[in-house]
Protein backbone atom coordinates (compact mmCIF):
# COMPACT_ATOMS: atom_id res chain seq x y z
CA UNK A 1 0.00 0.00 0.00
CA UNK A 2 2.97 2.28 0.60
CA UNK A 3 3.90 2.24 -3.07
CA UNK A 4 0.35 3.13 -4.12
CA UNK A 5 0.36 5.97 -1.59
CA UNK A 6 3.63 7.28 -3.03
CA UNK A 7 2.26 7.17 -6.57
CA UNK A 8 -0.83 9.06 -5.43
CA UNK A 9 1.35 11.62 -3.62
CA UNK A 10 3.46 12.19 -6.71
CA UNK A 11 0.42 12.61 -8.95
CA UNK A 12 -1.18 15.12 -6.59
CA UNK A 13 2.06 17.07 -6.04
CA UNK A 14 3.67 17.02 -9.44
CA UNK A 15 0.77 16.90 -11.84
CA UNK A 16 1.07 19.03 -14.94
CA UNK A 17 -1.45 19.92 -17.60
CA UNK A 18 -4.63 17.94 -17.00
CA UNK A 19 -3.20 16.57 -13.74
CA UNK A 20 -2.46 19.94 -12.13
CA UNK A 21 -4.55 20.66 -9.02
CA UNK A 22 -5.24 16.93 -8.71
CA UNK A 23 -7.30 15.81 -5.73
CA UNK A 24 -7.12 12.14 -4.71
CA UNK A 25 -10.22 10.06 -5.36
CA UNK A 26 -8.64 7.10 -3.69
CA UNK A 27 -5.98 4.50 -3.80
CA UNK A 28 -7.05 0.91 -4.43
CA UNK A 29 -5.48 -2.43 -5.08
CA UNK A 30 -6.82 -5.78 -6.17
CA UNK A 31 -5.06 -8.88 -4.89
CA UNK A 32 -3.43 -10.67 -7.80
CA UNK A 33 -3.72 -14.18 -6.41
CA UNK A 34 -6.32 -16.54 -7.79
CA UNK A 35 -8.60 -17.68 -5.00
CA UNK A 36 -10.43 -20.98 -4.81
CA UNK A 37 -14.10 -20.86 -3.98
CA UNK A 38 -15.23 -23.43 -1.45
CA UNK A 39 -18.57 -25.20 -1.58
CA UNK A 40 -19.12 -24.66 -5.30
CA UNK A 41 -20.11 -28.17 -6.32
CA UNK A 42 -23.91 -27.78 -6.06
CA UNK A 43 -24.07 -24.00 -5.97
CA UNK A 44 -26.55 -22.39 -8.39
CA UNK A 45 -24.85 -20.64 -11.32
CA UNK A 46 -26.15 -17.20 -10.29
CA UNK A 47 -24.80 -17.54 -6.74
CA UNK A 48 -21.49 -18.91 -8.06
CA UNK A 49 -21.14 -15.88 -10.34
CA UNK A 50 -21.85 -13.55 -7.41
CA UNK A 51 -19.18 -15.31 -5.31
CA UNK A 52 -16.68 -15.03 -8.17
CA UNK A 53 -17.51 -11.32 -8.52
CA UNK A 54 -16.68 -10.74 -4.82
CA UNK A 55 -13.09 -11.70 -5.64
CA UNK A 56 -12.79 -8.54 -7.74
CA UNK A 57 -13.73 -6.10 -4.98
CA UNK A 58 -10.68 -3.93 -4.37
CA UNK A 59 -9.19 -2.81 -1.06
CA UNK A 60 -7.81 0.58 -0.16
CA UNK A 61 -8.85 4.08 0.79
CA UNK A 62 -11.41 6.24 -1.02
CA UNK A 63 -12.44 9.88 -0.83
CA UNK A 64 -15.66 10.29 1.15
CA UNK A 65 -17.51 11.93 -1.72
CA UNK A 66 -20.61 10.16 -3.03
CA UNK A 67 -20.37 11.67 -6.52
CA UNK A 68 -16.81 10.41 -6.91
CA UNK A 69 -17.72 6.99 -5.53
CA UNK A 70 -20.73 6.66 -7.85
CA UNK A 71 -18.47 7.50 -10.80
CA UNK A 72 -16.46 4.42 -9.82
CA UNK A 73 -19.42 2.14 -9.10
CA UNK A 74 -22.85 3.66 -9.83
CA UNK A 75 -24.93 1.39 -7.58
CA UNK A 76 -22.37 1.25 -4.72
CA UNK A 77 -22.99 -2.48 -4.33
CA UNK A 78 -19.44 -3.37 -3.21
CA UNK A 79 -18.82 -5.22 -6.46
CA UNK A 80 -15.61 -3.33 -7.25
CA UNK A 81 -15.02 -0.79 -4.48
CA UNK A 82 -15.45 -1.45 -0.74
CA UNK A 83 -18.38 0.95 -0.27
CA UNK A 84 -22.09 0.36 0.10
CA UNK A 85 -25.18 2.26 1.23
CA UNK A 86 -27.00 1.79 4.52
CA UNK A 87 -30.78 1.35 4.57
CA UNK A 88 -30.99 5.09 5.27
CA UNK A 89 -28.96 5.79 2.13
CA UNK A 90 -25.76 6.83 3.93
CA UNK A 91 -22.33 5.70 2.77
CA UNK A 92 -21.02 2.71 4.69
CA UNK A 93 -17.35 1.76 4.70
CA UNK A 94 -14.21 1.75 6.80
CA UNK A 95 -12.38 2.58 3.58
CA UNK A 96 -13.53 6.20 3.38
CA UNK A 97 -11.39 9.21 4.21
CA UNK A 98 -11.93 12.95 4.07
CA UNK A 99 -9.68 15.21 2.06
CA UNK A 100 -8.13 16.35 5.37
CA UNK A 101 -7.33 12.72 6.24
CA UNK A 102 -5.72 12.25 2.84
CA UNK A 103 -3.69 15.35 3.73
CA UNK A 104 -2.57 13.67 6.97
CA UNK A 105 -1.46 10.62 4.99
CA UNK A 106 0.41 12.89 2.56
CA UNK A 107 2.20 14.53 5.49
CA UNK A 108 3.15 11.13 6.88
CA UNK A 109 4.51 10.00 3.50
CA UNK A 110 6.50 13.25 3.16
CA UNK A 111 8.06 12.69 6.60
CA UNK A 112 8.72 9.03 5.84
CA UNK A 113 10.48 9.84 2.56
CA UNK A 114 12.58 12.54 4.23
CA UNK A 115 13.57 10.11 6.98
CA UNK A 116 14.48 7.42 4.45
CA UNK A 117 16.59 9.93 2.48
CA UNK A 118 18.44 10.97 5.67
CA UNK A 119 19.08 7.34 6.59
CA UNK A 120 20.31 6.44 3.12
CA UNK A 121 22.58 9.48 2.85
CA UNK A 122 24.00 8.54 6.26
CA UNK A 123 24.79 5.04 5.04
CA UNK A 124 21.99 3.22 6.87
CA UNK A 125 20.77 0.58 4.46
CA UNK A 126 20.01 -2.28 6.82
CA UNK A 127 17.29 -4.76 6.06
CA UNK A 128 14.16 -4.44 8.16
CA UNK A 129 11.73 -7.06 6.88
CA UNK A 130 8.04 -6.94 7.67
CA UNK A 131 6.54 -9.33 10.21
CA UNK A 132 2.90 -9.99 11.05
CA UNK A 133 2.38 -12.54 13.78
CA UNK A 134 4.49 -15.55 12.92
CA UNK A 135 4.67 -14.66 9.22
CA UNK A 136 7.70 -12.77 7.96
CA UNK A 137 8.57 -11.48 4.49
CA UNK A 138 11.84 -13.46 4.80
CA UNK A 139 9.75 -16.65 4.64
CA UNK A 140 9.05 -15.96 0.96
CA UNK A 141 12.51 -14.65 0.02
CA UNK A 142 14.77 -16.60 -2.32
CA UNK A 143 17.86 -14.60 -1.27
CA UNK A 144 18.36 -15.70 2.35
CA UNK A 145 21.66 -17.34 1.41
CA UNK A 146 22.87 -14.03 -0.02
CA UNK A 147 21.68 -11.63 2.68
CA UNK A 148 22.38 -14.01 5.59
CA UNK A 149 20.10 -11.98 7.82
CA UNK A 150 19.94 -13.35 11.36
CA UNK A 151 16.32 -14.01 12.33
CA UNK A 152 17.06 -12.61 15.82
CA UNK A 153 17.55 -9.15 14.31
CA UNK A 154 14.65 -6.65 14.56
CA UNK A 155 11.66 -6.68 12.23
CA UNK A 156 9.17 -4.03 11.19
CA UNK A 157 6.25 -5.34 13.21
CA UNK A 158 2.67 -5.06 12.00
CA UNK A 159 0.69 -2.77 14.28
CA UNK A 160 -3.03 -3.50 14.31
CA UNK A 161 -5.01 -0.38 15.17
CA UNK A 162 -8.39 1.08 14.50
CA UNK A 163 -9.00 3.66 11.81
CA UNK A 164 -9.56 6.30 14.51
CA UNK A 165 -6.28 5.44 16.27
CA UNK A 166 -4.43 5.47 12.94
CA UNK A 167 -5.46 9.06 12.19
CA UNK A 168 -4.86 10.13 15.80
CA UNK A 169 -1.32 8.72 15.52
CA UNK A 170 -0.77 10.65 12.28
CA UNK A 171 -1.93 13.84 14.00
CA UNK A 172 0.49 13.29 16.92
CA UNK A 173 3.31 12.57 14.48
CA UNK A 174 2.63 15.82 12.64
CA UNK A 175 2.54 17.79 15.92
CA UNK A 176 5.85 16.24 17.06
CA UNK A 177 7.41 17.16 13.70
CA UNK A 178 6.59 20.87 14.08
Amino acid sequence: MLLLGLILLLLCQGGKGGLSDTVPAGVLYMPAKDTVLSGVRNMPAEKLEKEKQKQFCMNGLLLNDEAVLRAMEPDLSESFIPVSLTKKGDLSSQSLATLAEFGQIKGHLDRLLASMARDLSGGAIGALPYKKGSTCSCDLCDYHEVCRRDMDEPFAEHIARSRKTFFEDLQKEAENDE
